[in-house]
């Protein structure tokens, strides 16, 4: 009995093998596409869950500390923007024009090569913002410095003791005060009331 049951069980799973419709490489192909699928779906949903996480966290955590700085930035900006007019450096390109030929100092001053090239002394010089390039060497500018820079005539209420050292340094490191602009040339001599401070700075007298 149990061997003709093991035999007509073993008939049925093979009938119903044969019954089951196979399937074909491409619907294979296609499960696995499927399988595939999901499985790239639910991997990206739990990364963006961990993004989202990690996001609240930081800025939970950091908020009281950028708030501030954010606004002290836009304070920052803001003020730069209303206080560029007054900015020596933002104007500086139009301080040549703003004095008169006679106001102008060639000698111990900035002076304009061709192609709008500014020199002093034997050194080239560059403005940007608030600061100016003389040769090697960067200065802030200053209303004092800009005075002493390109007139003849300096308003001295508006020159620093900083302004005169800074100046001080350029005519040495140039050679304005020199003939020819050299270290061997002789001492320049003027008479204009510039060169009283000069003969001061430099110790000449």
């Amino acid at each position: 009995m149990i061997e003709v049951s093991v035999r007509v069980t073993s008939k049925v799973i093979t009938s119903t093998i044969m019954k089951r419709p196979r399937q074909t490489k491409d619907e294979i192909v296609l499960r696995e596409i499927t399988k595939a699928s999901d499985a790239i779906r639910k991997k990206y949903k739990q990364l963006q869950e961990q993004k989202y996480v990690k996001e609240k966290v930081l800025n939970d955590t950091w908020k009281p500390v950028v708030t501030p700085l954010k606004k002290r930035v836009e304070q920052e900006k803001a003020q730069s923007s209303d206080g560029q007019k007054n900015d020596p450096g933002t104007s500086v390109h139009n301080v040549w024009k703003s004095f008169t030929p006679e106001q102008l100092d060639n000698v111990y001053g900035i002076r304009e090569l061709s192609r709008g090239r500014q020199v002093i002394g034997s050194k080239l010089v560059f403005f940007d913002q608030n600061k100016v390039y003389i040769g090697d060497d960067v200065y802030p500018l200053s209303e004092g410095l800009l005075q002493l820079l390109f007139k003849k005539i300096p308003d001295e209420k508006l020159i620093e003791d900083q302004d005169l050292e800074h100046y001080n340094d350029v005519l040495l490191k140039s050679n304005a005060y020199r003939v020819q602009n050299r270290s061997s040339g002789r001492l320049r001599t003027s008479n204009v009331p510039k060169f009283r401070l000069i003969s001061e700075l430099l110790g000449m007298r």
